[in-house]
């Protein structure tokens, strides 16, 4: 008994002094995450950084602090526009819930399945919607419950599936009916309205159901009536009837202007300003439509979510072609398109390099933390045995440890290299379209203006793959025909062109890397069938080969001068052939067309290719 009660109450005393030290641990958490910081959003993000350096050092932390720090630095994320840190920490702090109990753990929900929704990400959306669901099954509450099925039907309407989307929102109104949420009930009936409409085209329901909310509409709050006024303006301007556009767009901003301490209030008067502008153009009155593009300029440009900067230089340009005798006045605003893209490339990379930062100074306070916990197990129990079994372990998990690492580095080298290729091709490609339409408005403005519109829907599908790492096959595909018809409007020698399919279907569900194909094309275009007379040939053949695709082009053009030699070394294709060599292990070949009497080059390489979208899965193999 003398040799155990010492270490009895050696123990005991520990217990204590932990139990006390956690929760001056936690206190401490909670007073940095509480912190009144203003409007200093930097001293904000410092003082949960401060939380979550304390919460790795210390395993013993509650879950819930956990998750609320997780998603106080999501929110953060969110309103600087970083969209991909958001829903990252937005999940985690879902991660640490195990049963909804409060209302607070219904927003690390809401919000994690919102930042997926705005990213495009709907299979992940849904994921964490039925995860959800399943920790409501228990609750009953029928508000909340309400909340899964507003998710699913909107994620079903933006997929298109408006049928779906119209009978999970009947769902959400019958639990909104039964909890009596009346506020809650509105923008339900306002989606109701919209689905109803896409189903079976019936403009008289939405209009009535908008008369019989504006009939009750003292007591809704401004941000309602912002939203009821707004889809009545758009509902207006589709059916053509501009006047009354703009009076309900302009009673939706009178109440966006009421709204308080909203964290996307730019964004809300950006769109009614854009709504106002458009309905303006339409009606020929451009005096009032620059006035209300020029109020977007006085929010800042740059303060907008990049979506609605996309529509403001839309319709910037719009009103140009309208209104300037001189083309080029209207082509500087496609011009700031391409600024605001490249802008946006560098501050991802930057997001990226942060966080990676942020992670290694994450995993060495982790490692810090175990070995603090392991000397102290070593004092409790008797030393040699336990030194021999930590060294076994730390063996096994500095191993385990530096293989992940290796495999996780040389993923994330692969992904940053793509990242970095589509940067060197898109402004490349981007900036000679540019010169040639400078160079057609001189010649031909009506042909320019025709010209403009087939590029401004090639850049769209352009812009929208360049912020994937894998697209959809029929998206590239659609892409790549869309810029060969482009430069058919311009090329000064005639070609054709065709793209074939093997074992393998243009809609199957097959994601790609974007820009791949593209670079050799133009190569082909650019220089091999410079200064021949006669008309040139391209050749695509996609087929499935063992783990890849194998993809073959074939051109009729000079060949090459020399057989040594590859084709025009730029940037771009250096950088394809490292990436196709990194992701396949097979090196991209380029020879003369080996036919007999047939000049040309063929090409030939591997492109890896996934079944899901999802960055971070590992490609089919």
């Amino acid at each position: 008994m003398r040799l155990k009660f010492p270490a009895l109450l050696f123990i005991i005393l520990f217990s204590c002094t932990t139990k006390e030290s956690n929760q001056n641990l936690e206190d401490e958490i909670i007073s940095l995450q509480t912190a009144k910081n203003g409007l200093d959003s930097i001293l904000q993000f410092s003082n949960l950084r401060k939380a979550s350096e304390i919460i790795i050092k210390n395993n013993d932390i509650k879950d819930s602090l956990k998750a609320e720090n997780n998603f106080l630095l999501g929110s953060y994320f969110r309103t600087k526009g970083k969209l991909d840190s958001a829903a990252i920490y937005f999940h985690a702090a879902t991660q640490l819930v195990d049963t909804i109990t409060n209302i607070r753990q219904t927003k690390y929900f809401r919000q994690t399945i919102d930042t997926y929704w705005a990213q495009g990400k709907y299979g992940d959306a849904t994921a964490v919607n039925e995860l959800f669901f399943n920790y409501l099954s228990e609750t009953k509450n029928n508000l909340w419950l309400s909340l899964y099925y507003y998710h699913t039907s909107l994620i079903s309407a933006s997929e298109g599936d408006y049928e779906t989307a119209l009978f999970n929102n009947k769902k959400r109104i019958e639990l909104l009916k039964i909890s009596k949420s009346n506020l809650e009930l509105v923008p339900a009936l306002l989606s109701q309205a919209l689905y109803i409409y896409r189903v079976s085209k019936d403009k008289e329901i939405p209009y009535k159901l908008f008369d019989s909310i504006i009939k009750g509409d003292s007591i809704l709050t401004y941000d309602l009536k912002r939203q009821v006024y707004g889809n009545y303006g758009v509902y207006n301007y589709y059916d053509g009837n501009y006047e009354s556009a703009i009076k309900n767009y302009l009673i939706g901003l009178k109440n966006v202007h009421q709204i308080n301490n909203a964290n996307d209030k730019n964004d809300l008067l950006a769109t009614s300003y854009a709504n106002i502008s458009e309905a303006y153009i339409e009606i020929s009155n451009y005096e009032l439509a620059k006035k209300y593009l020029d109020s977007i300029e006085l929010l800042g440009i740059e303060n907008i979510d990049t979506k609605y900067q996309k529509s403001f230089l839309k319709y910037k340009a719009r009103l140009a072609f309208k209104t300037s005798k001189n083309p080029e006045d209207a082509l500087k605003y496609v011009d700031t398109i391409f600024k605001y893209r490249d802008k946006s490339y560098a501050e991802k990379y930057n997001q990226e390099l942060v966080s990676l930062k942020i992670a290694i100074k994450g995993e060495a306070l982790l490692k810090e933390s175990k070995q603090a916990e392991e000397v102290k197990n070593l004092k409790l129990q008797n030393r040699i045995l336990f030194l021999i079994f930590f060294i076994i372990l730390l063996s096994l998990l500095g191993y385990t440890f530096q293989r992940r690492k290796k495999i996780a580095f040389k993923k994330q080298n692969l992904f940053m290299q793509q990242r970095l290729l589509r940067s060197q091709m898109n402004p490349h490609f981007m900036y000679n379209t540019l010169y040639a339409i400078q160079k057609t408005i001189k010649k031909d403005q009506n042909a320019a203006v025709s010209y403009l519109n087939k590029f401004s829907r090639l850049l769209r599908l352009i812009l929208e793959n360049s912020t994937h790492n894998f697209v959809l096959l029929n998206k590239e595909i659609e892409c790549l025909q869309e810029y060969l018809e482009l430069k058919l409007m311009r090329a000064s020698t005639s070609f054709t062109y065709d793209i074939s399919f093997i074992n393998l279907n243009k809609d199957d569900l097959i994601f790609i890397p974007p820009m791949l194909i593209q670079p050799f094309i133009e190569n082909s275009l650019e220089h091999g069938f410079k200064n021949i007379d006669y008309t040139g040939d391209i050749k695509i053949e996609l087929s499935k080969k063992d783990e890849f695709i194998s993809c073959k082009i074939v051109d009729n053009g000079k060949g090459l001068s020399d057989p040594k030699l590859t084709i025009k070394n730029s940037i771009s294709i250096k950088l394809i052939k490292e990436y196709i060599y990194n992701a396949t292990k097979q090196k991209l070949l380029i020879i003369n067309n080996p036919a007999a009497n047939t000049q040309g080059v063929v090409i030939t390489f591997l492109i890896p290719y996934k079944l899901t979208e999802n960055d971070e899965s590992h490609y089919h193999r």
